[in-house]
């Protein structure tokens, strides 16, 4: 089972309570992965992070966003059919 983490900062982290949650898989009905339980605590971690990171991103103009933006999709790996099934 896969365990997906809170991203905050650019980091990879549990929630800081430590709890977690089964997301369950809607086809098979059993548990696809084990989620990071982010609470208060956590959401004030993270927008406080967004915020600062802001700052820099607006600086940067819109076609270097894009840019940006367009590299990042490109490392994406595509949807289809089996990743949907994965």
């Amino acid at each position: 089972m896969n365990n997906v983490a809170l991203l905050i900062d650019g980091r990879s982290t549990a929630a800081l309570g430590g709890g977690t949650f089964q997301r369950i898989d809607p086809m098979k009905g059993s548990p696809a992965s084990k989620a990071a339980a982010a609470q208060s605590a956590d959401v004030k971690a993270a927008v406080e992070a967004a915020a600062k990171a802001f700052l820099g991103w607006a600086a940067i103009g819109p076609g270097r966003r894009r840019e940006l933006l367009l590299k990042a999709a490109e490392t994406c790996p595509p949807i289809n059919e089996t990743s949907l099934h994965a």
